[in-house]
């Protein structure tokens, strides 16, 4: 089955504000220290990020260096270290993982019935249905909220805890409560999963709204 992705309008801003730092897998080493001889991320967009369909396992992480070009994937321990040089990790989208009971594969019409449980928790919760970018995995389903203005990683790891809690109070108790590190990685919809393509299985990218989630 070929994805289609319906992307919203980019936030507006000084171009950075909808940045994602992308790599090839999961296994990219991360820099704890701005002296680690580490690769570069590759910048780009979240909607070309989630419309290119990748020939590698992607993974990507929503945050980006403020006043940079180019910077590593990051790893908690030099985020002090960045600040002290004046700069700051920012964050430009929240991230929410939704993983099947006992963490199995989707039942026919499955993601169907999920998006018609979001659907009909909006009239009381409304961010149910306020992501910007929302696809299938193999054993779950990924909410993808791009913020209006990108916020601090520390501030976007409690906003993110909040996010998922929220969920959880309007009886989601499958969005996952422990991915809220921000330099945590989540794979692409449209990459190369164990040698296959994830473009021809079960997987459903849709857009519904404007970015909402603000601050």
């Amino acid at each position: 089955m070929t994805t289609t992705v319906y992307p919203t309008t980019p936030p507006q801003g000084n171009g950075q504000f909808s940045l994602v730092s992308v790599f090839p897998d999961k296994f990219q080493q991360g820099a704890n220290s701005l002296r680690d001889d580490v690769p570069a991320a590759i910048i780009m967009d979240v909607r070309p990020a989630m419309q290119t369909r990748f020939t590698t396992d992607a993974h990507f992480a929503p945050y980006f260096v403020s006043g940079e070009s180019t910077w590593p994937r990051l790893n908690k321990a030099v985020l002090p270290e960045i600040r002290r040089a004046g700069k700051d990790v920012l964050l430009s989208a929240l991230v929410l993982d939704f993983d099947n009971p006992g963490h199995k594969p989707w039942p026919l019409g499955g993601i169907h019935a999920f998006r018609a449980r979001l659907a009909a928790a909006a009239e009381g919760f409304p961010l149910a249905m306020a992501w910007t970018y929302f696809y299938s995995t193999l054993h779950g389903a990924r909410l993808v909220y791009v913020l209006e203005v990108p916020m601090p990683a520390d501030q976007a790891e409690q906003k993110h805890a909040g996010l998922c809690q929220m969920f959880h109070d309007a009886g989601f108790p499958e969005i996952d409560l422990k991915t809220s590190d921000w330099p945590r990685l989540f794979r692409l919809p449209l990459v190369l999963r164990d040698g296959r393509s994830t473009f021809d299985l079960m997987n459903y990218v849709a857009r519904d709204g404007r970015p909402t989630c603000t601050r």
